[in-house]
């Protein structure tokens, strides 16, 4: 007798197991309580952070007006130097020859024959010719003098073949270069401003004079305030090989902001009003989205929408209309036509 109790309670014991599995896999919908929500029209707010770097608002490019030696260096590789200083002094000597030469072409044309309407065209010619070319050697040696345009930063640049062990050589005295070669890049200090960027989605609700707070790595105790003056409309490639939009902040003239600073700015951003949801009520699954409708009957349908980037908790949607119920939270255990009580 006891052992058929045994048998009989172990079977009801299975029975309950068995009707409890088929509730919560069969029946999933109904494994813990939904709760809804309603889709409403209304910006977002929400808290974006850029890094970037801080850089100067003015560049300029110093390079050789004319090939020739360095013969002298006089600053170095990140020198602050005030307007017009001398930063490099090319050879004077083979310039000094040029004009020489020049000058000498010019007493010879001078001193050609006249007297005929053909060598008085002739000599009015040449004397022309050697005038423009004694102006173009004088011209010369007086730019073999590299100045700075204006008060800035020196950054030495690199010429040259690199060594067989990769190194390439600096702008540096005995050096010959040929014309144009870049030699130095002033960044100027009397203005800078911090360079981030911005992705497409980022870039819509920023305008102009939008004031956001700057803290950079270096100085972690410190704060400064920007403010947005552009978002370039053309993207560029960025450093980790991303295309980007350049949004340009700036920045107050102190000396804690140099140029070659990396900071983030944190901006507090309103978009336009849109239709949103809770964050949880969206079912993301194989590249698409989805809520769970609520219809007049009771049932949820499974509706495909297009998602923004979550929000401070809510996301911006398109597929629902104003008003919609919907459910708002266990989204994961429910299927299309789940009921609700």
């Amino acid at each position: 007798m006891n052992t058929t109790r045994r048998v009989t309670a172990a079977i009801l014991a299975l029975a309950l197991v068995a009707v409890g599995a088929w509730f919560l896999i069969a029946r999933p919908d109904q494994a813990r309580a939904v709760s809804t929500g309603v889709v409403e029209r209304k910006p977002l707010e929400y808290r974006l952070q850029i890094d970037g770097q801080v850089e100067a608002t003015r560049h300029a490019t110093i390079s050789a007006p004319v090939a020739g030696r360095i013969a002298e260096v006089l600053v170095s590789d990140g020198e602050t130097v005030p307007e017009g200083h001398v930063l490099a002094r090319l050879d004077p000597a083979p310039l000094d020859a040029a004009v020489a030469q020049a000058r000498a072409a010019l007493s010879a044309a001078r001193a050609q024959p006249t007297g005929t309407e053909r060598l008085d065209t002739a000599r009015s010619d040449a004397i022309a010719a050697a005038v423009a070319a004694e102006a173009v050697a004088r011209d010369n040696r007086d730019r073999a003098e590299l100045r700075s345009p204006f008060a800035g930063v020196v950054s030495l640049a690199l010429i040259g073949q690199a060594t067989p062990d990769g190194v390439r050589p600096t702008v540096e005295p005995g050096v010959n270069v040929p014309a144009t070669t870049t030699l130095f890049t002033v960044s100027a200090t009397d203005g800078h401003r911090f360079r981030a960027h911005l992705d497409q989605a980022d870039r819509v609700p920023l305008e102009q004079g939008t004031v956001g707070t700057l803290r950079l790595d270096s100085q972690p105790g410190l704060t400064h305030e920007v403010t947005l003056s552009q978002v370039v409309p053309v993207p560029e490639l960025t450093a980790s090989g991303t295309r980007a939009y350049p949004a340009l902040f700036d920045v107050p003239a102190t000396a804690a902001v140099v140029p070659g600073l990396q900071g983030t700015v944190t901006l507090t951003v309103t978009t336009e009003p849109q239709l949103v949801v809770p964050a949880t009520a969206i079912l993301r699954e194989a590249g698409t989205a989805h809520v769970f409708r609520l219809e007049a009957d009771r049932i949820l349908r499974r509706t495909e929408v297009v998602a923004g980037r979550e929000r401070a908790d809510q996301v911006g949607v398109t597929g629902v209309a104003e008003g919609d119920v919907i459910a708002t939270d266990h989204v994961d255990t429910l299927r299309d036509g789940t009921p609700l009580p």
